[in-house]
């Protein structure tokens, strides 16, 4: 699994960031051992989903002409025929997929580019 070269910076500012208003807290509550203790859990979590948000895990896909692989995690919601009128300019099939705040959010192609235009056209 990797980050995602676009979340690299915010979770590099991120982690600077939360550990200057960790330290901030200590500094300036030295007696408060339980709010130290919980920002720094809050923190640590909130870390976290950042960081879940932008993985890009690394997996195998077995090629097969015959098949469309949905191109991000989440569930399909719609799949209906509608009508495309800035690019494609005709009647297509749309896809659409909710992706949660735990979904992998990386769009892939489910196709190969030579493919495309075949199967847009269902």
């Amino acid at each position: 699994m990797t980050i995602h070269r676009e979340g690299r910076t915010l979770l590099f500012v991120l982690l600077v960031v939360l550990v200057a208003l960790n330290w901030a807290i200590g500094h300036f509550f030295p007696t408060s051992a339980l709010l130290q203790n919980g920002f720094i859990v809050v923190s640590i979590i909130f870390y976290l989903l950042i960081l879940q948000f932008f993985r890009n895990p690394l997996f195998g896909i077995e090629k097969n002409d015959k098949n469309v692989i949905a191109p991000a995690d989440g569930k399909v919601v719609v799949i209906e025929e509608t009508e495309e009128t800035e690019y494609l300019k005709g009647r297509r099939k749309q896809v659409s997929i909710f992706m949660s705040p735990v979904n992998v959010h990386v769009n892939r192609m489910p196709v190969g580019s030579d493919q495309f235009f075949q199967i847009s056209s269902w």
